[in-house]
């Protein structure tokens, strides 16, 4: 495994015996394989094994906008069982009414994204995203949607 593998990857053996207790692989794939190293030893290497996703992750984070305005980078998730529909729910870190506009249920591609376009939010705030696949949960990082330029005027009393 290059560049994927994460924990602790150079330990003293005792006794001749090395135990790598915290390894984990960052991404799935398959074929992947270990080789173990020691200086003027041969090395050994693994059977192959394939690493298995999560069910549900969100593999592009959303990057918030003006209010009104399309988000400036729409969320994108990977799902383990692509043909379900993915739901989306947006959550509001002050439990307000804010609306979203866009879809809110998809259908991935064949190699299992849903690709959200044109995710609006209305209101200016600190949000989420949950997303929902059957009974499956996962959430967006926190993004900002911020106040848009003025729309409109108002005298707020008129003079006498």
């Amino acid at each position: 495994v290059t560049g994927n593998l994460l924990g602790t990857t150079s330990i003293v053996s005792v006794n001749g015996v090395a135990n790598f207790t915290d390894l984990s692989v960052k991404s799935a794939g398959t074929g992947y394989m270990l080789i173990f190293s020691t200086p003027n030893v041969i090395p050994a290497i693994s059977n192959a094994f394939n690493v298995i996703g999560p069910p549900l992750e969100v593999t592009r984070q959303p990057i918030g906008s003006t209010g009104g305005m399309a988000l400036a980078v729409q969320p994108q998730v990977l799902a383990s069982n692509p043909s379900a529909n993915l739901y989306a729910e947006l959550i509001d870190s002050n439990n307000r009414s804010a609306v979203f506009f866009g879809q809110s249920s998809l259908v991935a591609n064949a190699s299992g994204y849903h690709t959200f376009t044109n995710l609006v939010v209305n209101l200016a705030g600190n949000y989420t995203w949950r997303f929902r696949l059957s009974s499956i949960n996962t959430s967006s990082s926190v993004f900002t949607v911020s106040v848009g330029p003025a729309a409109a005027l108002a005298i707020g009393q008129q003079p006498s």
